[in-house]
């Protein structure tokens, strides 16, 4: 009796697995956290201090983050000019988020003119699980 070969396990809608997240924070114990979360739910994740490490990650592999997450107080920069500097170095308009405990409405502001995210500290990991999933699902409509 043959038995057929079973169906390769489906990925749920939402799935963030597979996907490329650029983190950006200028402590070591952040990042390492950050991969650990990520990376326990499938992501491939790069780390780096600073714009200038990010895109070296970038220039090396050749290869464009599906999301960047970016603290907004770094040491010599912001996050927001983190992205940005990743952003011209990929030509892509790389979907971002500023992490931050800056509350105030001019940070709030500042990150939705550029087209960003703002992600609240105390980071939950239900809301940082969301915003990988909502970048690939934008990334598979533009793709169909």
């Amino acid at each position: 009796i043959a038995v057929p070969d079973e169906a390769p396990p489906v990925a749920p809608t939402g799935s963030i697995a597979g996907l490329l997240v650029q983190c950006i924070d200028n402590e070591p114990a952040v990042l390492d956290g950050m991969r650990v979360l990520l990376e326990g739910w499938g992501c491939t994740v790069e780390t780096a201090e600073s714009s200038a490490a990010a895109t070296a990650h970038f220039a090396l592999r050749r290869q464009v983050p599906d999301l960047v997450l970016a603290d907004y107080q770094l040491d010599r920069e912001t996050g927001l000019d983190a992205i940005a500097e990743l952003r011209a170095a990929t030509k892509v308009a790389v979907p971002g988020v500023i992490i931050t405990a800056n509350h105030s409405p001019d940070v709030q502001r500042e990150v939705r003119a550029r087209g960003l995210l703002l992600l609240p500290k105390p980071v939950k990991a239900a809301a940082l699980r969301a915003l990988p999933s909502q970048a690939h699902l934008r990334r598979q409509a533009a793709a169909e």
